[in-house]
């Protein structure tokens, strides 16, 4: 492993937290998400039944998982980082999830509540929301060994569907039958305390229990893998053998291991609300992804091509393109209804297009932000970006 050792070394000294396997794996799932967004929000009903919008929306539901899964990869190489010769610090982790909890919230209320009352989304646990309290409850368990981790992330996985059981969960997942659309499960509470906790720990889009399972496994994997110590070969064959055993367990388990909602249409595996196989088998799949993009480009220094220009390019600056999509995506719908002297904010969501031309939006959305992203890192160095305001927060510290 010394070879190992000293590859990793210069990769992390060279290009900070950079490695090409994770940036990769980071583009796949902006990529499959913007698509995903796209498709649902603008696609009609209609267009739902299409070969388009059912491969789209499936591999959608990949981008949460790769997302959250490399938050706890992230935290082992800043760690690494640190014993080479970095600057990494408590505050700086603290800070640095208060500042994906602040832009969540701010993704709450500028992208979701202009459509809704500000109570009904302001503080729903959203994606980042969650990787906020997923980077500051990994940092407080990373002196922990991997082994320790991966007992958490199995008793994660057990005690979730009982706790949701026990909180009601399923009177806060309801059916909204909007007439001549389809059917979809949503999410729903009171604006109190206790619902806004248990959204955040237990019943909400993206609850610490069981989501936590992906961030702590990404640590785990890190820290046996892909650190300075690492006990593990990544490119060896342990990794596909655990990803195939949680597939394949996800694939065989019955419901007694997911969440009790009534009516689920797909009780096996389903996204919202997440139920346990499908945590179990997105894991899997995310960890076998992981391995076969490492077996490629892996610890070692990798020619500059334009592949994987455009995955370290939209690697760094995924959170601003997040934010900027949902804008570009809502903000000219919530418009076009409020010139159309329509009170309801949403009236033109997903009755806009078909699910292939909204396929093709995306295509021109990314082509475009990307050539924007390029010259604004060219010119100005990132400057304004989010990416940049943390950074200078940071500094300040």
């Amino acid at each position: 492993m010394v070879d190992g050792e000293k590859a990793h070394k210069t990769i992390l000294e060279g290009r900070g937290l950079r490695l090409d396997s994770i940036d990769i794996m980071r583009t796949v799932a902006i990529l499959f998400m913007i698509n995903d967004h796209f498709v649902t929000t603008l696609s009609r009903d209609t267009s739902h039944d299409s070969i388009t919008y059912r491969v789209v929306r499936s591999l959608g539901t990949a981008s949460a998982p790769i997302f959250t899964f490399l938050v706890g990869m992230n935290m082992q190489l800043a760690l690494d980082m640190r014993k080479i010769g970095g600057t990494e610090r408590r505050e700086t982790m603290i800070w640095r999830g208060s500042f994906f909890l602040f832009v969540g919230f701010l993704v709450n209320v500028m992208i979701w509540s202009p459509g809704s009352a500000v109570t009904d989304f302001m503080f729903d646990c959203d994606v980042l929301t969650f990787i906020g309290f997923a980077v500051v409850i990994v940092y407080t368990l990373r002196r922990l060994s991997p082994s320790t981790i991966v007992l958490i992330v199995v008793a994660i996985m057990l005690a979730s569907p009982p706790l949701r059981s026990a909180s009601g969960y399923a009177t806060h997942w309801r059916w909204d039958a909007t007439p001549g659309e389809e059917e979809e499960l949503i999410y729903t509470h009171e604006f109190t305390l206790y619902d806004m906790i248990l959204s955040i720990v237990l019943n909400g889009y993206f609850p610490l229990l069981p989501w936590l399972v992906f961030p702590l496994s990404g640590f785990a994997t890190a820290k046996l893998f892909l650190g300075g110590n690492a006990r593990l070969d990544a490119r060896g064959w342990t990794l596909p053998l655990i990803g195939t055993i949680l597939v394949l367990l996800a694939a065989t388990s019955t419901t007694a291991l997911n969440s009790t909602v009534a009516d689920l249409p797909s009780p096996w595996f389903y996204f919202y609300p997440a139920t346990t196989t499908f945590v179990v088998g997105a894991l899997g799949i995310v960890i076998q992804v992981f391995w076969a993009l490492h077996r490629w480009v892996g610890n070692k220094p990798n020619k500059d091509n334009v592949f994987l220009t455009y995955c370290r390019t939209c690697s760094r600056f995924s959170l601003t393109i997040y934010f900027v999509h949902f804008a570009v995506l809502h903000w000219p719908l919530f418009i076009a209804a409020k010139l159309n002297f329509n009170a309801d904010p949403w009236f033109f969501f997903q009755d806009v297009c078909s699910a292939l031309v909204a396929l093709a939006l995306s295509g021109v959305f990314n082509t475009f932000v990307y050539v924007v992203i390029v010259a604004w890192d060219h010119r100005l160095r990132s400057r304004y970006s989010l990416e940049w305001l943390e950074r200078k927060c940071l500094h300040s510290l």
